[in-house]
């Protein structure tokens, strides 16, 4: 074998090695925010059109079947591309508050809380633009880099007034006693209000089974008017499951994604017992045929 002749095969190795398959930069983009040891099993990684050897590994996660509620134990980034489409989304969103206390009562709800996780809850806000409906729960720094997010929609922000705020820092500052959400709609999206207003008065739980959840009350509301009888209902940061137990309750369709197992498996006990007394009697609104919607 001439010297030549070898030359020429290394060469055409190097070449073949960084050639990209038809279709792999698809791949790709599809799978640019998941780890490759959370990607479905037999796909090879491209990257600069150069190949990872090694084969990706299946992304393992816990999943329960209760009722018509779907849930899954894993991080919503790696689960969110994997699921079909849904009706609506309603979440509460990380805030990202603890540990930014300046001097003042200090708070720490954990890691999946801490720095980050804005930009962890814009993603899959994004992953889930094709939803008709989103509602988000979230700080008030948050509201707007949400609306930018997810454009195109026509929105409102919804207030849940507290009559029983916790005091932080009252000597200081003054006591927050509302929460805001994120509502955004595509045209022709659901809505079975009639003239309701945007903001809702109640209590916090007395008893929580995590450090933000939210009352019953509120996310029936929520549910009650974004989505109709059947739908199904996407909440990728479940927590507690509140905004499961308000769909079992009103004959909602409903898929949790929580990344915390001490929260997943509160969440699956709350919604089991949800089920178990739905509420038979609840009026389903109706939906309003309107003439247009208007991008407010």
């Amino acid at each position: 074998m001439s010297k030549k002749w070898d030359a020429r095969r290394r060469q055409k190795r190097k070449k073949r090695k960084h050639t990209v398959p038809k279709g792999i930069h698809t791949l790709a983009t599809i799978f640019t925010s998941i780890p490759m040891a959370a990607a479905p099993a037999k796909f090879v990684f491209w990257q600069r059109n150069t190949v990872i050897v090694r084969e990706a590994v299946v992304a393992e996660w816990r999943e329960e079947i209760i009722g018509d509620a779907r849930l899954i134990l894993a991080d919503c980034l790696h689960v969110l591309p994997t699921l079909g489409k849904v009706d609506a989304v309603v979440t509460d969103i990380p805030y990202e508050i603890s540990q930014r206390s300046n001097g003042l009562r200090r708070l720490d709800y954990g890691e999946w809380d801490g720095p980050g996780a804005t930009d962890v809850s814009l993603r899959a806000l994004s992953l889930c633009s094709e939803a008709p409906t989103i509602v988000a729960w979230c700080g008030d720094e948050q509201l707007g880099k949400i609306a930018d997010r997810l454009s195109g929609r026509s929105t409102r922000t919804l207030v849940w007034v507290k009559p029983n705020p916790t005091v932080i820092n009252g000597q200081h500052l003054f006591i927050p006693s509302q929460e805001l959400a994120f509502y955004g709609k595509l045209p022709g999206a659901w809505f079975g209000g009639s003239c309701v207003r945007s903001v809702w008065h109640g209590t916090a739980p007395k008893e929580r089974n995590h450090p933000t959840q939210k009352p019953t009350g509120l996310l029936k509301w929520v549910v009650l008017n974004t989505t109709a009888p059947g739908a199904v209902c996407l909440d990728p940061f479940m927590g507690s499951g509140t905004t499961g137990v308000a769909c079992a309750k009103l004959g909602r369709k409903f898929i949790g994604i929580e990344i915390e197992p001490k929260y997943f498996d509160i969440a699956c006990k709350r919604i089991e017992e949800a089920y178990k007394q739905p509420d038979f009697f609840v009026e389903r609104p109706k939906a309003e045929q309107t003439k247009m919607d208007l991008a407010l």
